[in-house]
């Protein structure tokens, strides 16, 4: 980011998921954002019904002939 525009003190990053049709996080990933000269913010991602999602991309469903804009959830409370 500072690359393209400077950072001052007090500015807000936000940040998500690549909205390219990657997975959400489940539980038990561990997601780490590093900056330079800042240091590094680690989260534990925590699921109490352990829900999981096939890690494919859209891409990845359409070549294995799944259809629908979401992952279909595997396992896990609410699964079908």
């Amino acid at each position: 980011m500072s690359s393209i525009h400077p950072l001052e003190p007090g500015d807000i990053l936000a940040t998500g998921t690549n909205h390219r049709g990657l997975h959400s996080f489940q539980d038990g990933d561990v997601i780490e954002l590093e900056t330079e000269g800042l240091g590094r913010l680690t989260f534990h991602i925590k699921d109490d019904p352990k829900r999981t999602w096939s890690r494919d991309t859209r891409l990845g469903h359409m070549d294995k002939g799944i259809d629908g804009r979401f992952a279909p959830q595997i396992d896990g409370k609410y699964s079908s």
